[in-house]
């Protein structure tokens, strides 16, 4: 079992159970809780988590609506088997695992301006060759908001078919696209907290974890055709990396 996740200074008490539930659906989704696996006794996860028994309800209820768990009369509540392994979101250095992840996700437009804005990268990762198309957006799931995404996008590549660009996920369609061809992404992932208006958006505490990714798309030249600037739900990421082991290193 792991350690109390929160503690009383670092609580926001007014969205106290969606921070229990932020706790308990990161130990589904990293595996702690396995599927199928009964959940300890609400009694016991309060006195875990130092809270009352209706918050602690009010946490496993809101991983209910997301279909992360189900309640069996007179057992206990237990991990769902269909949905914990497809709710993660897992980072690494394939552009195919990317787009894989993209497949069947949706997004909600916030807002979206053909005013001349110009995103912020250093000259070493791409050149700028605007203009460029803005767009803000929020990446869900099935239920729940995971992702909010600022997108510069090169505004003739976004004319070129302007409806699908604001219907659809950007990137799959870009990878299409024969600008992209030889080009390559550069993706920084760093870890920080969520700020107000972060944080509505993703239905979390104010200074709760998440995951800030920002992604670089270049042409074969260089040039930038795409920004993104990503901030995910830390409960959902998990960042895997898989490191070759050099056998001259045991030499």
């Amino acid at each position: 079992m792991q350690n109390r996740i929160f503690t009383r200074k670092a609580r926001d008490r007014s969205a106290l159970y969606l921070q229990i539930a932020g706790g308990l659906r990161r130990n589904i989704l990293q595996g702690i809780y396995a599927p199928n696996e009964k959940l300890p006794a609400i009694s016991k996860l309060a006195k875990e988590f130092d809270v009352s028994i209706v918050t602690v309800r009010n946490a496993v209820a809101v991983l209910e609506a997301e279909g992360l768990v189900e309640r069996r009369q007179g057992s206990g509540t237990y991990v769902k088997s269909n949905e914990a392994s497809t709710r993660s979101l897992h980072f690494d250095t394939s552009f195919r695992s990317l787009l894989d992840h993209l497949k069947g996700r949706r997004a909600k437009v916030l807002v979206a301006s053909d005013e001349p804005l110009t995103p912020l990268i250093h000259p070493k990762i791409g050149k700028l060759c605007g203009p460029y198309h803005f767009m803000r957006r929020i990446h869900m799931t099935d239920t729940t908001p995971y992702a909010v995404i600022n997108i510069h996008l090169r505004k003739d590549i976004y004319l070129q078919n302007r409806e699908g660009y604001d219907r659809e996920m950007v990137i799959p369609l870009l990878a299409k696209s024969p600008e992209i061809a030889g080009g390559r992404m550069h993706q920084t992932i760093s870890f920080t907290t969520a700020d107000p208006e972060t944080a509505e958006h993703l239905d979390l505490p104010v200074n709760a974890a998440i995951g800030d990714v920002k992604r670089v798309i270049t042409d074969a030249q260089g040039a930038v055709l795409y920004v993104g600037n990503t901030k995910y739900r830390g409960d959902f990421v998990n960042l895997e990396i898989d490191i070759t082991i050099d056998e001259e290193f045991q030499k």
